[in-house]
């Protein structure tokens, strides 16, 4: 049906057309002709190529308004008669019987071509010209009013130059009238599909039937090579069938909507092959086609007018869409499907749709292509991992009697699916194998999953890329692969912190924590449990439950840990006490608010250790001071094995030293800087008593006043002491 051309019909001397009937089909279709339609549209440039055949009644149209395809669009009569005496016995009346039959039928576009060799096959010619010539007779008896219906054509069998000008003067008047022709049939056929379209309200209104009409007004356009314009009419025909569903799940159903409700017991994903197509055609012909077989076949068309305007990345780029659409009409429809036979029409469409983009595509358009087909490559992974719980398939599951008869009744509603050819195996091939063993399940599914992880990766699209490998991680928890996992969930855990996502990172932070407890890692589950018992993103019961986890196995730890501390207490609130001013060397007494995030209640006791530190300023004398750091300490209960942190911490800035409190002597410097590190004695039922030290408080002095901010962006790292019952000494960072 894709080979569709105008049809012209010959009558008159059949050996005379046949003699030139090779070179008329050739020569046609090598020279642009404007295509000059109705309703002031735009001209196109199109390459006219058509199909003889023999004239006859039965050829004539008995419907005009109903069809172009299957009716001639223009006749001819072929004569070579040179005889007056032969023209008046014979060809006149067989012109003139032709002639008839086609004014009979309201036919009006035809031509007379009127052949004139130097040596006639008829006989010896007379020397003596006649008054009347044959063509003179011809153009009077029927074309009086029409002098372009005749053509009289030299000598087409001899390569001199009037031979040539008269050949292309004919192929120029050929394709001009056949246009004409075609226009003339197709601009009827327009208005009756106008016509019906506007019935589509009336009772008896058939969607099937007008989808026929539309249909055949695009593959007019796709025989004249406006694939654009052919488009066009499917794109129509798609948004006003969309248009009845909405409808209908309104509560608005049309009487010819009820035939694509039936019950689906055929899945098979897309058929973009021609032949297959087009055999869903004559089920749409006689109103027998389900909703599926309908999208299916409209789906295929659009995208065989797109691959031949070669836009291969547009094919992949309406896939998404259109099977979001499938899938969102049959829930709304209420259609009765068998549970995971829409995710196998997903998969088998998804791989359809990759393996025909793949063979049209080149380097040229890789990235516009990627950025379309990554996503049917996801939601072939996502209906794949669907169909593998559904059957029994995952790797932390053993398949019931009823999951593989499930299997079978899937594979049985895929008959009709084509494998693939040159070896190469098909959709239907691979979803048959993946569903086989959970092997063969784990192998597709990882497959489908490094490509659409990659895919996106190379495009830029990280947070799907994790995505992803959230998905791959617990798969592989599953399997008892942990490491895999737990360098997946790493790496999204990074981007979530990074972008301030916390309940994601929290989730994360769970998983982690899951995934470590299955290592039998005691180290890292304590660390993942600080962060879940101190998020706020979550609800009490999860926290609750991971500090308990926390102080259980903090137990257990046999040597130091470190985590950082800011996630578990916060300093809110700092005032200073200073009665008349602050002078060089008096004690400052600063008091702290500090609140804990974790979810049970503890009591603390605070010791600090106040690092006094000098940056270079500007100092009211106008000179630069240079840098110098005292220490001072607050109080100096519980530090314990804190003083070494307590001395890297004071070096952590490069352009400070450690001096004696009194070598700083500008008491005018408008500038200093005080780090302050505080260590918080928390206890609870447990008897566990933990240590924290909150780093990073800057103190700006600006004219004898105070004003202290917490830093959390200095490499200074946070300290958080675990003492459990058996005595173990740990440190957690």
């Amino acid at each position: 049906m894709s080979n569709h051309k105008p049809i012209v019909t010959y009558c008159g001397d059949e050996a005379l057309f046949s003699a030139l009937s090779a070179g008329l089909t050739c020569a046609l279709p090598k020279e642009e002709v404007e295509w000059r339609r109705s309703y002031g549209r735009v001209p196109k440039t199109v390459n006219l190529d058509v199909i003889f055949i023999k004239f006859s009644v039965e050829c004539l149209p008995k419907h005009p308004n109903l069809s172009v395809l299957d009716q001639p669009v223009f006749h001819i009569f072929w004569t070579d008669c040179s005889d007056i005496d032969i023209y008046r016995a014979t060809t006149k009346d067989e012109i003139s019987n032709w002639h008839t039959t086609l004014r009979n039928n309201g036919i009006i576009d035809w031509l007379i071509v009127v052949v004139l060799n130097s040596d006639s096959k008829r006989g010896k010619k007379s020397n003596i010209l006649p008054r009347t010539s044959v063509v003179d007779k011809v153009k009077g008896d029927f074309c009086s009013k029409q002098n372009d219906r005749c053509f009289v054509l030299h000598e087409p069998f001899r390569s001199d130059v009037k031979s040539a000008e008269s050949w292309q003067t004919f192929l120029q008047r050929l394709r001009h009238l056949i246009l004409q022709g075609l226009n003339r049939n197709l601009s009827h056929f327009e208005e009756n599909m106008r016509s019906q379209r506007e019935k589509r309200t009336e009772p008896g209104w058939s969607f099937c039937n007008y989808f026929m009409l539309q249909e055949e007004l695009a593959m007019v356009f796709e025989m004249m090579g406006q694939f654009e314009d052919a488009l066009v009419q499917y794109d129509e025909l798609d948004a006003l069938f969309t248009q009845y569903v909405v409808n209908c799940s309104a509560g608005d159903m049309a009487d010819w909507m009820v035939s694509f409700m039936r019950p689906c017991v055929c899945w098979d994903g897309l058929t973009l092959s021609p032949d297959l197509r087009y055999a869903k055609r004559e089920n749409i012909q006689q109103a027998q086609s389900h909703l599926l077989d309908f999208r299916n076949y409209l789906f295929a068309c659009q995208v065989a007018l797109i691959l031949k305007l070669q836009r291969p990345w547009e094919v992949a780029q309406r896939s998404l869409p259109f099977m979001h659409n499938c899938v969102n009409e049959l829930c709304l429809l209420e259609i009765a499907m068998p549970r995971g036979s829409v995710s196998c029409w997903v998969f088998l469409s998804c791989l359809e749709v990759l393996d025909t983009c793949e063979n049209y595509s080149n380097l040229v358009e890789f990235e516009t292509y990627s950025l379309h087909t990554v996503s049917l490559w996801n939601y072939a992974r996502i209906k794949l991992h669907e169909l593998g719980e559904l059957c029994g398939l995952m790797p932390d599951t053993e398949s019931t009697s009823d999951q593989l008869h499930m299997v079978v009744d899937l594979l049985a509603g895929m008959g009709q699916t084509q494998s693939g050819n040159s070896g190469k195996p098909g959709p239907m091939d691979k979803l048959r194998e993946a569903l086989s063993s959970k092997e063969s399940f784990k192998k597709h599914y990882l497959e489908l999953s490094e490509l659409a992880m990659g895919t996106f990766k190379h495009l830029g699209r990280l947070r799907n890329a994790r995505l992803i490998g959230i998905e791959l991680a617990a798969f592989f928890m599953k399997l008892g692969e942990l490491y895999m996992a737990e360098n997946y969930l790493l790496e999204a855990l990074k981007m979530y912190k990074n972008e301030g996502w916390d309940l994601l990172a929290t989730t994360t932070y769970i998983s982690l924590a899951e995934c470590h407890k299955k290592q039998k890692n005691t180290f890292k589950y304590v660390k993942a449990c600080t962060h879940v018992t101190s998020s706020c993103v979550i609800d009490g019961d999860t926290r609750n439950h991971y500090f308990d986890e926390l102080i259980s196995a903090a137990q257990l730890l046999d040597k130091t840990v470190r985590i950082r501390a800011e996630h578990i207490f916060a300093l809110s609130k700092m005032d200073v006490t200073a009665a008349n001013g602050i002078i060089l060397g008096d004690e400052v007494t600063v008091d702290f608010c500090i609140i804990s995030r974790l979810p049970s209640d503890v009591m603390c006791n605070i010791a600090c250790s106040l690092l006094h530190t000098a940056f270079e300023g500007q100092s009211d004398d106008g000179e630069r001071p240079s840098s110098r750091t005292t220490s001072r300490s607050a109080s100096q209960s519980s530090m314990g094995s804190m003083g070494s942190f307590m001395d890297s911490l004071s070096l952590s800035n490069s352009r400070s030293k450690m001096l004696p409190g009194n070598l700083i002597r500008k008491p005018k410097l408008r500038i200093q800087v005080f780090r302050a590190a505080f260590l918080v004695l928390l206890r609870d039922k447990t008897n566990c008593d933990v240590f924290c030290v909150i780093n990073n408080i800057n103190c700006w002095l600006v004219k004898g006043l105070f004003r202290l901010h917490l830093l959390r962006t200095s490499g200074l790292v946070p300290e958080l002491s675990f003492k459990g019952i058996l005595g173990h000494h740990i440190k957690l960072t």
